[in-house]
């Protein structure tokens, strides 16, 4: 499993689109915003061209709303430590829902 530091969010109005910008030509998620289902696809030319994109550094989670599902994504992030070499530790400062 990979760790990605960015992603691209296409958004449309049927789905989510999230790929890795350092990977752009792996897996991305992808999350229909009708059926709530979440799944990792490989073929790109199901990302909408028309959607509304956005750099994010990751996905906090989705909250259901009456009008439908809501995205909160990380939009903002720093280095709180780095522990025995082994990683940094990241905290997320901002948040946003799509």
């Amino acid at each position: 499993m990979s760790v990605h530091e960015s992603f691209l969010l296409t958004v449309s109005p049927e789905r989510f689109f999230i790929e890795p910008l350092d990977a752009p030509d792996r897996q991305f998620m992808m999350i229909d915003t009708l059926t709530q289902e979440i799944s990792l696809e490989t073929d790109h030319t199901l990302i909408s061209k028309n959607g509304q994109c956005k750099t994010i550094c990751g996905i906090f989670g989705i909250i259901r709303l009456l009008a439908g599902p809501y995205l909160i994504v990380i939009t903002r992030r720093s280095k709180v430590c780095e522990i025995e070499g082994k990683g940094s530790r990241i905290s997320a400062i901002l948040f946003h829902i799509i």
